[in-house]
This record gives C-alpha cells, structure tokens and sequence, in this order.
C-alpha cells in the first residue's frame, strides 16, 4: 500500500449521549497542510497523552502551541475552561494572536457540549488519532 498520498490529521469520532437512546459524533480534523487563519496553516500535529502540539507555518515563521490538560501553574490569553494552549515565542504575539484565537475556536467548537479536556482525552486516546 502506498501511503505517500496520506495526509497526517486529528481526525477522530467522539460518541457521547446526548439523551437516553440518543447518540451524537463529532469528527474533529486538523489536516496538516490546512489553512488555519489568514497565512497560518498547519505544517506538523504530534498527538501524546496530555494532549497534542500544533506546529503552525505562516509568513513571520513557525509557531508551536500546545494544548493541554496537564496541570501547570502558567497561562496564555489562548486557555479556556481547564485547557491551556501555550505557544512559543519563536515569533511575536501580534503576529500569532489570530492563530492562537482560530485554534481555540477550533478546539472549542470541537468540544462542542462535552467538557473540553475530556474531550482532549477522548482525541487523544482514540486508535484513530
């Protein structure tokens, strides 16, 4: 099989009851080579136990931001509910800020009703990831 057509992604199905006999998915994908926001497009995503790293091409440079559960006693303007994203600095805030945003939505929206860092932890677990 010729996997050089293959595309790494985030791409998992999450089931969780909705209502009694009711179930919804979601498929989350984060493609990589996918614009993100304006020149931001996803160059790499590694996927480990406490969560993933997305490292991000635009025209100032690479950023890397991190989304995570794990504890910590740090922040980003990124963070929501009990996730952190954190980035590098490899590149000023101002030209990575509208990333940060996008992937927060994304993951937000991904989310959707199910806590987000259960959710993480399900995207994280699944043989599909």
């Amino acid at each position: 099989m010729d996997h050089a057509d293959e595309v790494p992604r985030l791409a998992v199905r999450v089931a969780w009851s909705a209502a009694p006999g009711m179930a919804e998915e979601m498929t989350v994908e984060l493609p990589v080579g996918a614009t993100l926001v304006d020149d931001w497009s996803i160059d790499r995503l590694t996927i480990g136990e406490r969560g993933f790293i997305i490292t991000l091409r635009g025209g100032a440079g690479n950023a890397r931001f991190e989304v995570t559960c794990a504890a910590s006693e740090h922040t980003s303007p990124f963070d929501f509910g009990a996730a952190h994203i954190f980035y590098s600095n490899d590149v000023p805030f101002d030209w990575l800020e509208e990333a940060g945003k996008a992937l927060r939505e994304t993951v937000r929206r991904a989310a959707g009703e199910v806590e987000v860092c259960d959710a993480i932890a399900t995207w994280c677990a699944s043989p599909g990831s």
